[in-house]
């Protein structure tokens, strides 16, 4: 199979149209919207719990579970169809008409009920988000060449982060201002009219020479050591991280006494902002190393994610009541925030390589599918799992810490970061052999 992003000119072929530089820095940025849209109506949500919580009457083990399995559970599900779908040819309109489902029902949840209604809601949103990551990933690597995938497919995870600060900020300002019914509305009727604009403006490569199998795809890339070991990495770096970034403006709306928008504002500049310079830095570490020793892929995470965990229980565990007299917080600018843009900077170090070795390992055909497998493991395991352990050791531990359980229930994922990095050292140990033997299918037509 022959990756045309792979070829001297680095443009893919379409049937009608040459592909300019400029063309593909459309198509990055139109990818970024529409993951800044997904992330904004994905976690919309945690900036709300307290809210919701109160009007509906909830506990944290049910916001928990809408934070995590509700979403995650049909969003793993509507994954695999969608994934064949768009490894088919059809990623355009899988990505353009899913964004127009998950909008839908982010907009629809401005009318929930109840519990039930929030949970069947999240279904929907979750069903429709299926649609974007894995798409989006394997159009832009038929878009970009090899040694510019880092840095490319980091959009994707930049979006990911900037959306989560947007729908924080947005979310909170709009639910003090009009209420957190609003704040659904005004997070998910962009989408609806951006997907339309998305199907009118991106074309798709025409680079797959013909489709393959379910099964095909399982065999091939879970023969490599390599990506057994990113997947199992990614998992546990995503329970970590979601876990964490879902919860935390809980934490800071607890411990430190913050309204919605203030909390949501703050975590901004301390989380995504910082997450989204180390992701960008990250991918470009990556694309300058890769040449003298592809291990440098797995290095730079394994570096970053163990240089977070000190950082992030400093900033779980520092006095609330360390101020600096530099900020219109109420007392002052906790010092606290300052460990958590150290860590989030160095922790995000691993998201661009990640998705640019997962994508570099699997044939043009198989991209999608790729991605969807490490993305089933790794959200079942992390989205899923993340929100709802924390929400449930919210409620364990309540009895005792009262407000303050929440740093103890985030300090117990945040350990399980290490593990992670483990998983990347040892993806390290093998990768140059499985790029190797792909390059050797490759030459032989496989």
């Amino acid at each position: 199979m022959t990756d045309l992003s792979d070829s001297v000119t680095g443009n893919p072929t379409s049937p009608d149209v040459p592909v300019t530089q400029a063309y593909i820095r459309v198509v990055l940025g139109m990818m970024m919207i529409v993951m800044i849209i997904n992330s904004v109506d994905r976690t919309i949500l945690s900036i709300l719990v307290q809210d919701i919580k109160v009007e509906f009457s909830l506990d944290d083990r049910q916001m928990g579970i809408l934070l995590g399995p509700a979403f995650t559970v049909f969003n793993v599900l509507a994954s695999f169809p969608l994934a064949a779908f768009a490894d088919r040819g059809h990623r355009r309109l899988v990505i353009s008409a899913g964004l127009f489902f998950w909008s839908l029902f982010t907009t629809l949840t401005a009318f929930a009920t109840g519990f039930w209604s929030l949970l069947l809601l999240r279904m929907g949103v979750g069903i429709g988000e299926a649609s974007s990551t894995a798409p989006g990933l394997s159009l832009i690597s038929s878009y970009v060449r090899p040694d510019q995938r880092s840095q490319s497919l980091s959009v994707i995870a930049i979006g990911a982060v900037l959306g989560l600060a947007i729908g924080m900020m947005l979310g909170g300002y709009i639910s003090e201002w009009r209420g957190w019914r609003t704040a659904f509305v005004v997070a998910g009727l962009p989408g609806i009219i951006f997907s339309v604009i998305f199907f009118r403006t991106i074309r798709e490569p025409n680079n797959i020479e013909h489709p393959v199998t379910w099964m095909e795809t399982i065999k091939e890339m879970l023969a490599m050591r390599s990506y057994r070991w990113i997947i199992a990495g990614q998992a546990t770096a995503l329970f970590a991280s979601m876990g964490r970034n879902l919860w935390e403006p809980t934490f800071l709306r607890r411990v430190y006494e913050m309204g919605a928008g203030e909390a949501g504002t703050w975590y901004f500049f301390t989380s995504p902002l910082p997450s989204a310079v180390g992701i960008y830095i990250g991918g470009r570490f990556v694309d300058r190393l890769w040449k003298r020793d592809i291990r440098w892929s797995m290095w730079i995470p394994t570096i970053g994610q163990i240089a977070c965990v000190p950082l992030l229980a400093l900033f779980l565990l520092w006095p609330e009541d360390h101020r600096l007299p530099l900020s219109s917080i109420s007392g002052g600018f906790p010092v606290a925030l300052l460990w958590s843009v150290v860590a989030s900077f160095v922790g995000s170090f691993y998201a661009a390589p990640m998705l640019s070795v997962t994508q570099g390992l699997a044939p043009p055909a198989m991209r999608a599918r790729a991605a969807t497998l490490a993305g089933t493991i790794s959200g079942i395991v992390g989205a899923g799992m993340g929100p709802l352990l924390v929400g449930d050791l919210n409620t364990r531990l309540e009895p005792t810490y009262g407000d303050h359980a929440i740093r103890y229930s985030l300090l117990v994922i945040v350990a399980t970061t290490l593990v992670s990095a483990l998983c990347w050292f040892g993806a390290s140990r093998s990768i140059r052999e499985d790029f190797a033997g792909r390059d050797d299918r490759a030459g032989r037509g496989q």
